[in-house]
Order: structure tokens, then C-alpha cells, then sequence
């Protein structure tokens, strides 16, 4: 068994690569060096000086062959960007892959084999970078100076099943092996927010709470809170007030940046000399988006129940949830690998109750209504939707933001993963870690997404 499905197995030859990677010719030296070769997998050619088959230790040791995109390198570039207005954006790189060059480094076939165990998958056509999913992000009036709201995105920082969030399915590759200092409690997520300023640009910088490092044991602690300083709540209420509902902003990662302590618009992120960022692996930019269409939402949920569904939508395991608290200890639940079932896709009901406000005249209709768990949700898009009022009532639209209400999702007919069973799939389990995971389920309301204020316990 050489290839299958993008897969490339021990033995290798280069037939194997020639299916599996689409190049024309048999020359190994032309397949080493191909163009088609999919940077983002671990096992694959890499410029190391050595004829013979590499160790993991020595693929990693060069990087995987991936070179990280720096957008402020230079220890003055990072401290001028956030001191100084600046004209426009910066060049925000790709994360490019330095393939062997003909001529010039040794081309091993092997380097397509897993290195570590022979029997495993090597080269995966189909790899996914270690941080993917940056969507624009829309903040709500109410919403500046909060550090509750949350900027959601896929990444994987270590290799346990746990040390991920969201959808890591084809993630081969995490931070902590990108770089030995990334995992130092040095490196964080962020984002640098451009804003319009006498005819230039004020950037200010959001981070996550804490930095990338092993002990951190809840995903959310690493991911990037837009709008909680004091200097952000003030930068967003002048830029709403002054008409800009849509700003440009760069998801980073970003070295030795610090928090003041200081009260107001001075409670700021800042960096410092040694300070470098990071673009993300694609030179992602994304839009974010200020309006006044909600607020002061808060959504708890009442109960959910998680059916997992096979291909061909057979019930195969369902699980009811309840709310709970980390302290009591009580209504813990294990959600089983959606693998060990051969599931797919779920079907998902959400009891929730949601109090707030919005526009005169507006609503949601049920069409544009989602519903998930973390950042994933069930790919639906025509949910059943019932308000409460004594019983059940089916309703086709949310036209205030009061009440009990509850929605029914069903992922599509598919025949592998869907985004929220591939998030269920990654949760620890007893094998590979014994955290106790507080997992929220999530609605979002045409494109604006809540999570509910109280959780669920998953019992690794």
C-alpha cells in the first residue's frame, strides 16, 4: 500500500507521488522540488543536509521547510507601528515553503514517509495550516471595552488532543513545533486594529489573555479578546461616532507584548523592543464591523441535545445536556469520539433563553439563525425555530430578543466531518488527557455570534 486518498505509505516509490501530488514527471529530484507539494504536511521534502532518511527532531529543526511571515521583524518596526500613525496597512506575508533545490540540497525520497512510526501516514495532500478560519468580525456598541467577546478561529498549539480549539481535523503541524520560543509563554495571539486617524492610521493592538504555552489547559484563555482595553472601547466609540463601521485588522501573532496597568484609554496592550508579529500562515487580513443592531445580549442555554447521525442519517449515540458550574462538580458528560461510531453530522436542539435589545422593526429570521458549540456550528440552513409561551409554538422568526426559545439544526447529508463533529472529535478524552473541558454551546444571529453565558461540562 504505497498512496490512497492523499496518503502516501511506506514503501514509497515514485509512483506514489506522482498519484498523490499530480506532478508529470518520475524524477525524483523533480518530485522533491515540485510546486505541488502541499506545504502544510509534516512529512514531506525538506532542505536539511543529509542523504540519508531524517529524523523528526531534524525536519523540525528546520521548520518543517516552512518559513513564517514576519510583518514587523526589525525590533523598531513592532514599536512604531502602535507608536506612530501610519500611512496604510503593512505587506502582510504568506508563510512560504522552502522546498529542496535542484542542484543544490539532497532530495530524498524518503522525506514523503513518517519518519517516527513507518507504518503510519506519511505525506497528506490534504493538510491544513496549524491556524486557519479568519472570518470578519462584527462588534456590537455594547461591546466595546468587553472582555467577554471573543475572536474565534481554528489553531492547534501542541499535539495532545487537547491542544487544540475548534475544527483541527488535518492539522499536522502545531505552533509548539513551529518554533522552539513560540511555547516560552512569550508568543499570544492578536490582532492589530487600524484606525482611521487625520488621514492615516492609529493601530491598536488586542491579545488573548494569556500566552502560548503548554500549561494552559483552556483554549479560550489564548484566544483574542477585540475590544476589552480601555484604549480599544475609546478607539471603537470614536470610530463608530465618526461613521466608520468597518475597519481593517490583521490577526498576528505577536512576541513580548504587555498589558498597562493604568485605568481608562491608557489600559492598552503594548510591545516593546524585542516585540516581533507574525502574520498567519495565509496573510490573512479581516474587516471588522461596528454596529448598533444589538445590544446587551445575554443567551443561556436550558438544555442541548447532540444526536450523532452516519452518512446516511442513522441515529448512532444521543447525548442531553445541562447546564452546570466548574465548582459544583455535578452534570459532567463524556461525548464520545464521533469516530468510534462511524458518525459524521448531528443533529442538534438548543433550548435557550435570550434577553436584549434591537433596532425597531427588526428580527432574524429563522433562515439566518445557527447554532453550535464553541466557534462550530451545525451546517443548517433552514432550522426549525419555536418560541415558548405555555407550549411549543413553531415560529419563523426571532423579532425580539426576549425570551424562551428553541431551535433545531440538522448538518446536511455528507460523508465526512462535518465542522461541529470535527470540534466534538478533538476533545480530550480519558486516553490522552483528564481536563475538564467547560464547553458553551453558540448562536449566532445573521452572522453576529453569542455564546451562552453558562456551560456544560465535558468530562475528558
Amino acid at each position: 500500500m504505497g498512496h490512497n486518498a492523499g496518503l502516501i505509505y511506506a514503501p514509497v516509490n515514485t509512483d506514489d507521488v506522482v498519484e498523490t501530488i499530480g506532478e508529470g514527471s518520475h524524477d525524483v529530484v523533480t518530485l522533491c522540488s515540485s510546486s505541488k507539494i502541499n506545504k502544510w504536511a509534516k512529512w514531506k521534502p525538506v532542505r536539511y543536509d543529509k542523504p540519508e532518511e531524517l529524523t523528526e527532531a531534524e525536519r523540525q529543526s528546520v521548520s518543517f521547510g516552512l518559513a513564517l511571515g514576519y510583518i514587523a521583524q526589525a525590533t523598531s518596526a513592532a514599536v512604531n507601528l502602535l507608536a506612530n500613525l501610519q500611512s496604510g496597512l503593512p505587506a502582510v506575508p504568506a508563510w512560504t515553503y522552502a522546498a529542496p533545490r535542484p542542484g543544490t540540497d539532497w532530495c530524498r525520497l524518503t522525506d514523503f514517509l513518517n519518519s517516527t512510526n513507518a507504518a503510519n501516514p506519511g505525506y497528506n495532500h490534504n493538510a491544513k495550516p496549524p491556524m486557519s478560519g479568519f472570518a470578519d468580525l462584527t462588534i456590537f456598541k455594547s461591546e466595546f471595552g468587553l472582555a467577554s467577546k471573543i475572536y474565534n478561529f481554528n489553531f492547534k498549539w501542541g499535539e495532545s488532543s487537547n491542544q487544540g480549539a475548534n475544527d483541527t481535523s488535518g492539522i499536522e503541524i502545531p505552533i509548539n513545533k513551529l518554533s522552539s520560543t513560540i511555547t516560552d509563554g512569550t508568543w499570544r495571539f492578536g490582532l492589530l486594529v487600524f484606525f482611521p486617524q487625520s488621514g492615516k492610521f492609529k493601530v491598536a493592538l488586542a491579545c488573548a489573555p494569556s500566552a502560548i504555552s503548554a500549561s494552559v489547559t483552556q483554549p479560550g484563555d489564548m484566544m483574542i479578546r477585540p475590544a476589552a482595553t480601555g484604549e480599544l472601547s475609546s478607539l471603537y466609540a470614536a470610530a463608530f461616532s465618526a461613521g466608520n463601521k468597518e475597519l481593517d485588522a490583521i490577526p498576528v501573532l505577536v512576541k513580548d507584548a504587555s498589558r498597562t496597568n493604568a485605568t481608562g484609554s491608557a489600559d492598552r496592550w503594548t510591545v516593546q523592543a524585542s516585540s516581533q508579529f507574525i502574520s498567519m500562515p495565509l496573510g490573512e487580513k479581516i474587516k471588522i464591523k461596528l454596529s448598533d443592531r444589538f445590544a446587551n445580549v445575554s443567551l443561556t442555554f436550558n438544555s442541548i441535545v447532540i444526536t450523532y447521525l452516519d452518512a446516511a442519517g442513522t441515529s448512532k449515540a444521543s447525548y442531553t445536556l445541562v447546564p452546570t458550574t466548574a465548582s459544583s462538580g455535578m452534570s459532567k458528560t463524556t461525548l464520545a469520539a464521533p469516530s468510534a461510531s462511524g458518525s459524521v453530522r448531528c443533529k442538534v436542539v438548543l433550548d435557550f433563553t435570550i434577553s436584549g435589545t434591537m433596532a425597531a422593526s427588526d428580527y432574524v429570521l429563522k433562515t439566518q439563525i445557527q447554532v453550535g458549540l464553541g466557534g462550530s456550528a451545525v451546517g443548517d440552513t433552514n432550522p426549525t425555530l419555536e418560541q415558548y409561551n405555555s407550549a411549543w409554538v413553531s415560529i419563523s422568526q426571532i423579532s425580539a430578543l426576549s425570551g424562551r426559545y428553541r431551535i433545531t439544526a440538522t448538518d446536511a447529508a455528507r460523508t465526512t466531518m462535518s465542522t461541529i463533529m470535527n470540534y466534538i472529535e478533538s476533545l480530550p478524552r480519558r486516553s490522552s488527557g483528564s481536563a475538564d473541558i467547560s464547553v458553551y454551546p453558540m448562536l449566532t444571529l445573521d452572522g453576529a455570534r453569542f455564546n451562552t453565558s453558562n456551560h456544560f461540562i465535558h468530562h475528558g
